[in-house]
């Protein structure tokens, strides 16, 4: 019995001056912060710009005057808050005969990432985001909500029809191309 007392005496002595093993630097399983970053080869035609808000994770300049912009709102991310933001782009919008809430074509679709796909075609009638002057007739709004694991990317796409239509599948395979981290 003595001999065990010293032996229990130095295992708690060896263990208690064991380092206990430090935590991943990358922070483990905890979720990032801030913004992510975008992975995405944009086509040879786009111009890339300087970001102009935070919420930009991307932004172009199009053919023909258009625009092209991937933005990051996480706090946007129900349902809901989604359905809101597709309802102020299509506020923008004037469609001969009809409302751009009743105009707009929606689909579904599941590249990388799940998409809701959304494209109007009309009056782009709020053009300070394309740099302003008169209402923009026969344009379109080709806009891609991707449900990331970092919350919802929106891909907004605004530019001539006579440009955007013929390119609308390539587009869309495009952007399903897109990775956040």
């Amino acid at each position: 019995m003595s001999l065990r007392l010293p032996l229990l005496a130095s295992l708690f002595l060896v263990s208690a001056c064991v380092k206990a093993p430090e935590p991943p630097a990358s922070g483990g399983s905890a979720a990032p912060t801030g913004p992510p970053q975008l992975l995405f080869t944009a086509p040879p035609d786009w111009e890339q710009k300087p970001q102009s808000m935070a919420i930009f994770l991307g932004e172009y300049d199009i053919p023909d005057g258009g625009i092209a912009n991937v933005s990051w709102m996480p706090q946007q991310g129900s349902p809901e808050q989604i359905a809101a933001n597709v309802d102020r782009w299509l506020g923008q919008w004037e469609v001969p005969g009809s409302t751009p809430q009743q105009a707009y074509e929606f689909t579904s679709a599941k590249g990388f990432y799940a998409e809701q796909r959304i494209v109007l075609k009309g009056t782009l009638a709020q053009t300070r985001q394309v740099g302003g002057g008169e209402p923009r007739e026969d344009w379109m709004l080709v806009g891609v909500v991707l449900s990331t694991p970092r919350g919802p990317v929106y891909v907004k796409v605004l530019g001539s029809q006579a440009s955007l239509e013929p390119e609308l599948d390539t587009l869309f395979e495009l952007i399903g191309t897109m990775r956040v981290q």
